[in-house]
Formats: C-alpha cells, structure tokens, sequence
C-alpha cells in the first residue's frame, strides 16, 4: 500500500516537473516573442523619427536657402538702385559745376564790359565837360560883345554903317542860339550817358548784373544777413525774392536739408517797398527802400513779361 502511494507521489511530482518546465519554456517563448515585438516597434519608432527629423531639417534647409536668396535680390536691388542714384548724383554734380563755371565766366565778362563802359563813359563826360565849358566860354564872349555893342553910344554908332551894324547883330544872335543848342545836346548825351551806365542790360551776356527789370535774367543768391534770395546786381539797391516764388523755383528745402545757395531766374513783377516797422523779414533798417520782385524758372528763348507794381512794406 505505501509502496503503490509512493508511486503515485513519484508519478506525479513527475507530471508537476514536466508541467513546470512547460509553462516555463512557454513563459521563455512569450518572453522572447515580446522581447523580439518590443524591438521591432523600438526599431519602427526610431526610424519614424529620423524620417520626421531628416524632413524637418529638409524643409528648414530649404527655407533658410529661399530666406538667403530673397536677402541676396533684396541686397542687389538696393545696390542696383544706389548705383543709379550715384550716377544721377554724380550727373548732377557735373551739371552744377558746369553751370557754376558758365555763371563764373559770365561774370567775369560782364566784369570786364562793365569796366570797360566805365571807362569810355568817363573819357566821354569828360570830354563833354570840357567841350561844354568851351561853349559857356564861347558864349559868355558872344554875350559880352552883344551887351558891349548894346551900351555903345550914338555918336559911335552912327559911325558903322547901318548895314554892318544889322549883319554883325543878326550874325551873333544866330552864334549864340547855335551855342544854346550845343550846349543843349551835349547835357542830353551826358544824361544818356549816365543813364546806360547805371541802369542798361549788357546786351552780350545773359545774366542781368546791372539792372533787375522785368524780363531780365537774374542771379539770385542766399545772403544769409537778410535770410532771403536776393538778386545778384552791382547796384547798390536790394532786391528781395518774393516768398510765393520759393516753392516754384524749387528754393524750399525738405526736412533735413540745406537751402541752395543760388538759382537763376527770369523776373515776371517788380514792387517797390519801404521798410516801416523796426522788426520786418527782410531784416532792414527802418526807412530801407527796396524792391521784392517775383520771377518764374528761366528756360532759354523765354521772352514774357511780367507787370510791375507799388507797395510798402
């Protein structure tokens, strides 16, 4: 009895061992199986996300080199357009130049003619002068003997003939009113004189600097005494750039920018002012008398006129 419960013991502490080593070689397999699956997805996932990063760093790589080349056109079309602005600067630098060397030999010559007339009018009113003093000489002798024979006595008288006596007479009276004339003709060349030295345009130059009438071609320049344009002029009275030409002319500087020192321009209005108030634009003393004249932007063959009128200021 005890042999056979023994055997049954054996047998089936046999089957339990069996059992066990089963369930672990499936417990072994199951492991294995997940271990493997584990890989695998551990495998899948980090593949997924070096795709993921490769085509991330694909696209900023791509729109880092899009963002290059915009930077680059943006880079060249600034360059492109400073280049055109140097050339049109650099345009306008030689213009300048070339206009202020003209502007310079103008002067220079209308200088030079301007002396030249002072010159030949001095040698002519000196010569006026002197042949005018000659005709008063002349004339106070002919006045002389005129009054001297009109106090002689008649006894003396009676002694020339009445025919010589009435010849001589009318032959003085016709000396001295020739003389008078003379003398009339010669005051009237010396006022012409004096009036083409002082106020005529020079014919050969086309910049006015004897006279600022309407229609002449005038240098104005920035006198920074007065701070106004005043027109260029040998002559002793100012004449001030009205202030609704400015813009015109293109005298009003943008913010940021200096004024320009000169411009030419053709005169259209001439008005007479007398400064009245001690604190005025033109910065004047009182009683200043002066001339604020309009002008339009000059351009070559331009031949209108302009009216001229009176004001004070």
């Amino acid at each position: 009895m005890e042999l056979k419960l023994m055997s049954k013991l054996t047998v089936s502490q046999q089957a339990l061992i069996e059992l066990k080593r089963k369930h672990e070689k499936e417990i072994s397999e199951m492991i294995s199986k997940l271990e493997k699956e584990k890989s695998d997805s551990l495998t899948a996932i980090h593949n997924s996300l070096q795709a993921e990063k490769q085509v991330a760093f694909n696209e900023a790589v791509t729109k880092l080199s899009q963002d290059k080349d915009k930077v680059i056109e943006d880079l060249r079309a600034k360059e492109k357009d400073l280049l055109e602005q140097l050339s049109t600067d650099q345009e306008t630098i030689l213009k300048l130049n070339e206009e202020k060397s003209k502007l310079e030999d103008i002067k220079t010559r209308a200088m030079s003619h301007l002396s030249d007339k002072e010159r030949e009018y001095n040698a002519a009113r000196r010569q006026l002068e002197d042949d005018l003093a000659l005709t008063r000489q002349q004339l106070s002798q002919y006045q002389s003997q005129l009054q001297a024979m009109s106090t002689i006595s008649v006894p003396s008288v009676m002694e020339i003939s009445q025919i010589e006596d009435s010849s001589r007479i009318a032959s003085l009276e016709d000396e001295l009113k020739s003389k008078s004339e003379k003398i009339a003709e010669l005051q009237q060349k010396m006022m012409e004189i004096s009036m083409t030295t002082s106020t005529r345009h020079i014919a050969e130059d086309k910049v006015s600097i004897t006279s600022c009438n309407v229609g002449d071609l005038a240098l104005f320049c920035l006198d920074d005494r007065h701070d106004q344009y005043v027109v260029f002029t040998i002559g002793s009275t100012l004449h001030f750039l009205h202030t609704d030409c400015q813009d015109t002319l293109g005298l009003k500087p943008n913010p940021g920018e200096t004024k320009k020192s000169w411009v030419l321009a053709e005169i259209t209005e001439k008005e007479y002012c007398q400064a009245k108030k001690p604190q005025n634009r033109f910065k004047v003393p009182v009683g200043t008398k002066f001339y604020r004249v309009k002008a339009k932007p000059w351009r070559p063959e331009s031949g209108a006129r302009g009216t001229s009128s009176t004001a004070s200021t």
